[in-house]
């Protein structure tokens, strides 16, 4: 009886994931040490606040594969926050920003602080997301992070004077903005 071959059908093998970092105790003690700061750092430069979680561990993962790179010129917040600038201006090309005018919101009740709080801090980032991302980056670093500005200078890779400049037109269109918003200052 002549048998019929049969092909078995191919075979797919699970693809191996590539393999996790290890990450090593000087990643975990910049972690400890600067998360907070860069989240908040994060979320001035207009990463939305769902994606400041997946933003914020991607700067740590930068940090950790360019570690032995780094030559300690300067502080390790200072070249965190240089990675947080390149990450903020990935995550906001990749994201579409909604106005906030435009969200409808139904927020329980919160105490009249709070509520204060957090409609000047959205009035802040409304503001911000109205100047140039090279002004916001000098305002953010100096006025909000309280860097001196030879510091912001590097860490925005321009002259010192221009970082002034950047930092004065800054601050002029931030108030025209929020005087349109009827906030005087």
């Amino acid at each position: 009886m002549a048998s019929k071959s049969r092909v078995p059908p191919p075979v797919s093998l699970p693809e191996t994931p590539e393999p996790e970092p290890e990450i090593g105790p000087e990643t975990a003690r910049l972690f400890q040490a600067h998360a907070e700061e860069v989240w908040r750092f994060l979320k001035y430069l207009g990463v939305r606040k769902d994606d400041l979680p997946d933003a914020c561990q991607e700067v740590f993962l930068v940090a950790h594969r360019k570690l032995p790179e780094f030559r300690g010129e300067a502080s390790s917040r200072t070249w965190l926050y240089g990675i947080s600038l390149r990450v903020a201006k990935a995550w906001r090309r990749r994201k579409l920003m909604v106005p906030l005018g435009d969200l409808e919101r139904s927020v329980a009740p919160l105490q009249e602080v709070e509520r204060e709080r957090r409609d000047t801090h959205e009035l802040l980032c409304w503001a911000l997301d109205s100047i140039s991302e090279a002004q916001r980056e000098v305002f953010v670093l100096h006025e909000i992070e309280e860097l001196p500005m030879m510091e912001v200078a590097r860490r925005v890779e321009c002259g010192l004077f221009t970082a002034y400049s950047r930092l004065r037109l800054a601050r002029r269109a931030l108030k025209r903005a929020l005087a349109e918003k009827g906030v005087k200052g």
